[in-house]
Formats: C-alpha cells, structure tokens, sequence
C-alpha cells in the first residue's frame, strides 16, 4: 500500500517522478541502509523500473498486482523459480526475481536485451540465454553488492551471433574473436585458453573453485588482472609469447569488494619467446616502444627491499601499492616517473628518489602510516 497515496494511474510519468522524489527522500530516512535516492537518480530506467527495483528494496517480491492496479503495458511471467516482467514488445526483459540460489532460469525466445541491472535481486545457480540476445549489461551478473554472483553455468542458445558458451564459460563475440566473461568449469584444474579466445572480462574467474593454472593463447595480446579477482584456487598464470600488455590491478585492496587472499599467491610465468614481457625478481616489466622499461607491478607480497631493474625508467601506477613487507627503497639513476599511488598502503618506512626523477604522480606514497623519510640523491 506504500503507493496508492503516491501514484494514480493517470498521472504522467513527469508528475509520477515528482511525487517519487519526495516519497524517496522520506523512504532514504526511514531505510538509510538502502539507498533509495539512488533509484531515483538514474535517469536511464523507465519509471516501472524504478518501482520495481523500490519494491524489491523494501521487501515486497510480488509487484503484479502494483504494475495491473496502475495500467503499466508489461508482460508478467510468473516462473516455477520466480518471476521476471518483459517490455510489451516481447524484446527486453526490464526485471526478473528469484529467491532460490539452485534456480536453473530460463530467459524466454525473443528476448534481445537484458536491461541494466534487470537480474540485481534475482538468485539462481544456471541462466539459459536465447538465440535472439544483443545486449547483456556488465552489471547484469552482479549482485546489490556490486560482487558477481556465484553462478555454475550460463548456456547460450545455438546461433546467437554475440554471446556464446562452451564447457568453460560464456563469452560475448566480436567477429571471429571471444571475450570470456565467466569462466564456469568446476572439474579441470588446467585451462588452455582456446586460440579464439583474445581477452577476458573483469572478474571473469570470480567463481573458480578447482581451476590451478591459466595458459594463455598464443593469440592473446593482453592479460586483465582485474579477471583473477575473487578466485580461491588459482596458483599459475603463464603468459605466452605474444602478450605485449599486463594490464594490472590500479587500486588498493581494501577498496576492492572481492576476495583478495589469493592474489599474491598466484605465480606468474612469462614465455621466454615473449619480447614485451619479463619478470625480474618477482617484480613484472614491460618493454616499451623505445625499450625504456616500465615497472609495471610488484607481484608478490614479499618483497622486503630494493630490487628495481637498473634499467627502468617508469613505475606504473599503483605498481606496490599494499605491499606491507616492503620497509626501504632505493630507486635507481634513470627512472623519469613514478605513477599515482605507486607505494601507497605499503610498508614502506624510507624511500630513496634518484635526481633523474622528472615526473612524480598524486598520492605516491598516501598511507604509508610508517613512512619517516623521503629523500633525493
């Protein structure tokens, strides 16, 4: 009933969305634990969308009855695990609820977007996808959260030309290459990334629980960090030949919502056909253009003091950043630039700047409670 004094069914949309800011500066402090007001603030979702997620924030599952009463044009399904609501064309599915984690859901032919945040409240352990899909939102696999959601198997229907799954997880298609965005399999503790396969999604190995090593294809060119993020299991990365890029984790971990226990136990092993790529003493370099050398992360947690190749002249942003062990360094004659927040979180008690520094970034050494010292030759 927290509607039938707020909207009638012949107001205008303009009109409803007027009564709902006040209404939902009311319901921010009533609930200030569910940020209501933000609802209301993305102006991308039509104005059932913004009441169905309000109802799901409030507790209410069912809003059937809301969406009949107010004359809303959506289809309802009632699932034999939930339900979901599709746009009057048949074409997008605006929201679906499930509360059983075993939920196997099955998106209906026809469906050609699956709006933004659309599966935010919905539980379920398998997502059938169909033929017809386009748009899949990044969000669309993340829980209220911001965290993916803990999910056994996506199945794309056969001939869909943008989305596709195999026995090792699902992936959006761009011509004849694949992205993978969730990596599925629970049996096999090596994947041999397959030659179609040339990049991956942020936390794309978020549900791992057996997988122990990753061998990249020889037709990758870059390897995203932010894609072990959330994994348990995984102990080796091996980076083939012609990986020119690592793209590293740029924030600190506690700003990171995922589980980060593991990732400065993964090994990491560069192919010594690789002319990009190196790693020195537990620290990973790239080879630039005109072969200066950029630092590009520190990646294990116990370097405990100076170990920079000699020949370096960039440290990448947050490349030791939550380094707790590491207590003294001495960047050596040659270095031009340290990135943002290269240090910060880390252990770090003196720091050494040689006179070749010419760019220094912002917040190199922010919360570094133990620093004392910072000096140039």
């Amino acid at each position: 009933g927290i509607m039938n004094n707020i909207i009638n069914k012949d107001y205008e949309d303009e009109e409803i969305k007027q009564k709902l800011e006040v209404l939902f500066k009311k319901l921010d402090l009533a609930y200030p634990d569910k940020c209501i007001t933000d609802l209301y603030n993305d102006n991308n979702k039509e104005i059932v969308e913004i009441i169905v997620n309000l109802y799901s924030k409030l507790g209410y599952p069912n809003v059937k009855i809301f969406l009949v009463s107010y004359g809303y044009k959506y289809e309802y399904k009632k699932l034999e695990e939930g339900e979901m609501i599709i746009s009057n064309d048949g074409k997008t599915l605006i929201y679906l609820n499930s509360t059983n984690p075993s939920a196997v859901i099955k998106i209906p032919s026809g469906i050609e977007t699956i709006r933004d945040k659309a599966m935010l409240y919905a539980k379920f352990s398998s997502l059938l996808l169909p033929k017809e899909l386009k748009y899949f939102d990044k969000y669309a696999l993340k829980d209220k959260y911001d965290v993916m959601k803990k999910i056994d198997k996506i199945e794309v229907e056969d001939g869909n030309q943008y989305f596709c799954s195999d026995e090792y997880g699902f992936y959006s298609i761009d011509g004849n290459n694949k992205k993978l965005i969730l990596y599925t399999n629970n049996k096999l503790d090596t994947f041999n990334v397959p030659s179609d396969v040339i990049s991956f999604a942020d936390y794309a190995f978020n549900n791992v629980k057996k997988l122990k090593t990753i061998i990249l294809s020889e037709s990758m060119e870059e390897f995203n960090q932010y894609a072990l993020l959330g994994n348990k299991s995984i102990k080796q990365v091996r980076i083939s030949a012609n990986i020119k890029e690592f793209r590293p984790i740029v924030e600190n971990i506690y700003e990171i919502k995922y589980n980060t226990d593991n990732m400065f136990k993964i090994y990491y092993f560069v192919d010594e056909n690789n002319n990009n790529l190196f790693i020195d003493k537990g620290l990973i370099y790239q080879v630039l253009p005109d072969d200066k050398l950029k630092l590009v992360k520190c990646l294990y947690d116990d370097i405990s003091s100076n170990s920079i190749n000699e020949y370096t002249r960039i440290i990448g942003d947050y490349a030791f950043a939550d380094i707790v062990n590491l207590k003294e360094i001495e960047i050596p004659e040659g270095v031009e630039e340290i990135g943002s927040h290269a240090f910060s979180c880390s252990g770090l008690r003196k720091a050494v700047l040689p006179k070749s520094l010419k760019i220094l970034g912002e917040y190199v050494f922010s919360q570094c409670d133990y620093l004392s010292k910072v000096m140039r030759k």
